[in-house]
């Protein structure tokens, strides 16, 4: 079995919906539907709307992720440094308050 047995000339084909041998992979029979749209063909699932990738639930669930960890990971740089710089001057006024 290869990808070309799903290939067809109009497109991607279901592997479920591939013709048989013999039979036509072309237009369906019978009249055009009113107002221009084409007929539903049976024993073809109707087509799906396409959600945006962005929309999808395993993007949002990594991105909402990879925000998460980025903002734990700044504040913990940006509370390390004034941590420090509390320190810094705590040990300051101690020096200080020795000194007199």
């Amino acid at each position: 079995m290869t990808i070309r047995r799903y290939i067809r000339p109009q497109g991607w084909a279901l592997p479920s919906t591939t013709p048989k041998e013999g039979q036509d992979a072309g237009a369906t029979s019978g009249a055009p539907a009113q107002g221009g749209a084409p007929a539903p063909t049976p024993g073809v699932p109707a087509t799906q709307t396409t959600v945006p990738l962005w929309k999808q639930p395993a993007v949002l669930a990594a991105g909402a992720t990879a925000l998460v960890a980025t903002s734990v990971t700044v504040y913990a740089l940006t509370r390390d440094s004034k941590s420090q710089r509390l320190e810094a001057e705590l040990e300051r006024q101690a020096r200080e308050a020795m000194k007199r």
